[in-house]
């Protein structure tokens, strides 16, 4: 099963922003290979469930929380802070760090 990205809270396919299936990454709701962002996350580091911009760990650098299948922007795990929920399959590590740096791009962190 592929793996869905969601803007926001909601898991509404009219709210579905990518779909991670097979190791590839696509726009919206689309497997097609016309689709497929191809991205090389790199300006970002994931340490504990946190994302930092650039090399650093230090609390300053944080720009996202990772709390189960959401994600929030900056330190907070508020619910006004969700920037993203995910619904499927667990993805590889490398999906995600691909994912969660699309999800940086979408959001202006990076």
């Amino acid at each position: 099963m592929a793996t869905k990205i969601y803007e926001g809270h909601s898991t509404s396919s009219s709210d579905q922003i990518y779909t991670a299936d097979n190791g590839k990454i696509f726009k919206g709701h689309s497997t097609s290979s016309s689709d497929e962002l191809k991205t090389n996350p790199s300006g970002i580091k994931i340490d504990n469930n946190k994302v930092y911009k650039g090399n650093s760990t230090s609390s300053s650098d944080q720009i996202m929380t990772i709390e189960g299948l959401k994600i929030y922007k900056g330190r907070s795990t508020s619910s006004s802070d969700q920037i993203a929920s995910m619904d499927g399959d667990r993805l590889s590590d490398s999906d995600f760090n691909k994912i969660i740096y699309l999800l940086a791009q979408r959001n202006n962190l990076i």
